[in-house]
């Protein structure tokens, strides 16, 4: 079995390739841009970290979607964006299932911050994706729903190094700023590990 993995270079995606590569699972990693101004930093680091036996596939759909630049995102909620996840989701299954590969994974941890990870819509969500593609064996797994980054990093990261981890929304000539909320939850992370 192979599986698309959406990736990103952040905690999650990064802690869920590394998942994979444990399990032995063949994986495909897909970078969606859409516009938002910290893509190009994340690509910058994706490139620079990455392993280069692994398949990267990058699709911009920034100039068609024309999303709306959130700019400086200092608070979660500052960063809903509307319908992200059956956008990715819809677009992931779509670019993976024409290259063969019927099951994708996100590092999604599900909870309150945002409107669109609760698991009833997300299983919709499957649902209707598995029936657009008449593909009854679609799956999008979520290896890590539930968990909060702290259980995610101490169950399946002990092996990452947190240094290659991109994670920010306001990045500064392609560097982490160091103030935005998730360069803040970064940088905890990494404090709490080195204790």
């Amino acid at each position: 079995m192979k599986v698309g993995l959406l990736y990103s270079g952040g905690l999650e995606s990064t802690i869920l390739l590394s998942y994979y590569q444990m399990e032995n699972i063949e994986v495909e990693l897909l970078y969606l841009k859409v516009g938002f101004l910290w893509e190009d930093a994340e690509l910058l680091n994706i490139k620079k970290n990455l392993d280069e036996s692994l398949v990267l596939h990058i699709v911009d759909l920034g100039k068609q979607f024309n999303t709306k630049q959130l700019g400086y995102v200092d608070k979660v909620k500052k960063n809903i964006i509307p319908n992200r996840n059956l956008l990715m989701l819809s677009i992931a299954s779509t670019y993976f299932y024409n290259i063969g590969i019927i099951n994708i994974a996100i590092g999604m941890q599900g909870g309150i911050e945002y409107p669109d990870t609760d698991m009833n819509y997300l299983n919709t969500l499957e649902k209707l994706i598995a029936k657009g593609l008449q593909e009854p064996k679609f799956k999008i797994q979520m290896p890590f729903y539930g968990l909060t980054k702290k259980e995610i990093l101490s169950r399946f990261g002990s092996k990452i190094d947190l240094d290659t981890v991109f994670s920010c929304t306001n990045p500064i000539n392609n560097k982490m700023c160091m103030k935005c909320y998730k360069c803040k939850k970064l940088n905890n992370l990494k404090s709490k590990r080195k204790k």
